[in-house]
């Protein structure tokens, strides 16, 4: 998503980032450094603390927006709510400057017994207004915050994975679905006889919320359908690698995918 604020002489310019949290713990992007960029609460720790770094050379003013994030039908929905609570929830940051801020929730959600539950919150970063004419950047940051009441060995993603053909592209659709009550994340996938990588999507759309399901379009590389090494009416099979926040490391998942889908046409 794109935004456009033309305010007097300045022309700010602004753009979404989903910050995915893929084995690190920090994020700098344009003049914020913000950590961790991801918060996990539970009963023990039901506070997180984030950092909010301003290292631009312009004063800088922050904006705090929780959201309920849901999967439904493939799509991420995103809501703004009051379970979640972020203080302060606007402040400014001189250049150079570093705040703490305080996320957690009033009360437990209610089916936090039963699955994780997931929020993201968005962070609005807005330049001060400056005198001469100048294009800024209006950056937005969305970070995902998980809860959970439940026991780390009573809780896990259980994922299903298919590779069919689209109906009216040459592109293969990648449908997760996950069963299980807490969410794992798509880091990537590669083909099994050579270990090349598949293109995938990242930042939100790599997330697979428990009962959650999510739908990726990829292209399958030329020279894996052409190996002349595999006969041609057969199978292939890719490794779908993905991160679970409860195992460390990075697992794995063999998917088929089998001939209809694969035999694409190229007219």
């Amino acid at each position: 998503m794109v935004k456009t604020i033309i305010r007097k002489s300045l022309l700010f310019v602004g753009a979404t980032i989903l910050l995915c949290g893929a084995w690190i713990s920090t994020a700098i992007s344009g003049s914020l450094n913000i950590s961790p960029i991801t918060l996990r609460l539970d009963p023990q720790s039901p506070v997180g603390i984030m950092m909010i770094e301003n290292r631009g050379g312009r004063d800088t003013i922050i904006e705090l927006q929780p959201q309920i994030w849901l999967q439904q039908n493939g799509e991420n929905t995103l809501t703004p709510t009051t379970e979640l609570i972020a203080t302060p929830a606007i402040f400014g940051l001189k250049a150079g400057e570093r705040k703490p801020v305080r996320i957690g929730l009033l009360n437990a959600p209610k089916n936090s017994t039963e699955q994780e539950v997931a929020y993201r919150l968005e962070i609005t970063e807005t330049p001060s207004i400056v005198k001469d004419q100048t294009i800024q950047l209006r950056m937005q940051f969305s970070v995902p915050v998980f809860y959970t009441s439940l026991h780390k060995q009573n809780s896990a993603p259980h994922l299903n994975f298919n590779v069919t053909r689209h109906s009216t592209t040459n592109t293969l659709v990648l449908t997760a679905h996950n069963n299980g009550n807490r969410h794992a994340r798509i880091v990537g996938l590669k083909l099994a006889e050579s270990g090349e990588n598949i293109p995938i999507q990242h930042g939100m759309a790599s997330y697979i919320l428990p009962r959650g399901m999510i739908e990726q379009r990829i292209s399958i590389p030329e020279q894996f359908l052409s190996n002349s090494s595999v006969p041609s009416n057969t199978a292939r099979t890719a490794i779908l690698l993905y991160a679970d926040p409860g195992f460390p490391g990075i697992r794995e998942q063999k998917i088929v995918i089998g001939y209809e889908a694969l035999h694409v046409s190229r007219d």
